[in-house]
């Protein structure tokens, strides 16, 4: 719980936070993974 209480005060905090990417193996965080996670509704 104390996770997820202290990744929302810190989203809170970034103002202009695009998009809220949670990454679980090394393909999530490759460029053109976050770029089309990014890129939606765009």
């Amino acid at each position: 719980m104390m996770y997820s209480s202290s990744k929302e005060a810190i989203k809170r905090a970034l103002n202009g936070l695009a998009a809220d990417i949670q990454a679980n193996d090394a393909d999530d965080i490759e460029f053109e993974n976050i770029k089309s996670r990014v890129s939606k509704g765009r």
